[in-house]
């Protein structure tokens, strides 16, 4: 067994001192860094393909595709959001003007009298007034539309923030272009690891990320779109809004746009619009269902190779820890647990056997 001399106590002292500097330094860019990172790896193929047109030429490659993923990516998040903001301020707006109107259908008479001619949306009234469930969405209306209205003026006049980063994002984006295949090589030689390893954990990073960019991503895009398609068929104002919330609701596992179809559903029969609340109602047992057990199989079949308990898990302990980056982390952390665990398994047990033979 080696026997550590001075220099070499002072020298780890030393490594472990810089390495946390180092990620002081940069912990405020340690989502940009993720998300170049995703990015990089998803855009790798059209960065390979344009140094080809360009002759070997990695710098104009990586300002081509950098320039891509801005027109692909970054302008419609912008021009979404500032939709979706829009939006959401002209709603929260307006609940809180007919704030009044809403806390009197919600009222025991006004309730009472629209659903009386329906025996089944009576009986549920009067369980909502048994438990004061009534009251509780009374109270909690306006400060929902309060706290909204706060965090959206609050976002938009961070605007500088987002774009700042944004610019950060890309501008880390165009070096792991020009260098990434260099840095992945040096990262490889400073770990102690053997290539088998070391290539079963870059190949799970790929294969996860991919898996979950896709389905999360691709699927969450059709919930959303459809979402709004019915919302708009059913008369829902701010459609881009809800479309968005969709979005991201369809990203948790067993949970998906119903999340959203449910309650606006119940909110519709409460003010009386009985034919779009009921039919939303309906929609959320129909659509997220369809979506997740037919059409996402069919076209992605299982890329990310966890548990589903364990991929919602992740998926909700990511966005809590990370944000909404978190849905792709979050199941990252957990493929790469299971495969590191796999390796110590393979790796000590070998040795055990070794050593009982021997």
């Amino acid at each position: 067994m080696r026997k550590y001399s001075m220099p070499d106590w002072f020298f780890f002292i030393l490594l472990v001192i810089l390495t946390l500097a180092f990620y002081r330094v940069i912990s405020p860019f340690i989502i940009d860094v993720l998300i170049g990172s995703i990015l990089a790896n998803q855009f790798w193929g059209v960065f390979k393909w344009l140094q080809k047109k360009f002759k070997n030429n990695k710098s104009a490659a990586s300002v081509m595709t950098v320039a891509i993923t801005f027109l692909v990516i970054v302008v419609p998040l912008f021009v979404v959001g500032y939709i979706v903001s829009t939006e959401a301020i002209h709603a929260f707006s307006t609940v809180k003007e007919r704030l009044p109107e809403i806390q009197q259908s919600l009222s025991s008479e006004g309730l009472r009298q629209r659903t009386q001619q329906i025996p089944v949306l009576r009986q549920g009234v009067d369980l909502m007034y048994k438990y004061n469930l009534q009251q509780k969405v009374s109270e909690g209306i306006p400060q929902l539309a309060n706290y909204m209205l706060g965090f959206l003026q609050s976002t938009l006049s961070n605007i500088y923030y987002v774009v700042f980063h944004f610019f950060i994002i890309l501008l880390l984006l165009y070096f792991l272009f020009v260098d990434g295949e260099a840095l992945l090589i040096k990262i490889r030689n400073i770990s102690p690891l053997n290539d088998e390893d070391e290539d079963e954990l870059l190949q799970e990073t790929v294969r996860v990320t991919d898996g979950t960019i896709k389905g999360a991503f691709i699927i969450s895009l059709i919930e959303a779109v459809i979402g709004s398609i019915v919302f708009f068929v059913f008369g829902i104002p701010s459609v881009a809004f809800w479309g968005v919330v969709m979005f991201v609701a369809a990203i948790i596992p067993a949970g998906g746009s119903g999340l959203v179809y449910v309650p606006v559903g119940i909110f519709q029969i409460i003010i009386g619009h009985y034919i779009s609340g009921i039919g939303l109602i309906i929609l959320s047992l129909v659509i997220p269902n369809f979506i997740q057990n037919i059409v996402k199989p069919k076209l992605l079949g299982n890329r990310i190779g966890l548990n589903p308990a364990l991929i919602l898990l992740t998926t909700i302990g990511g966005l809590i820890w990370f944000g909404l980056i978190g849905f792709l982390i979050g199941p990252l952390i957990g493929s790469l647990f299971i495969a590191v665990w796999n390796q110590f398994g393979r790796r000590y047990k070998d040795e055990s056997e070794k050593n009982n033979n021997g």
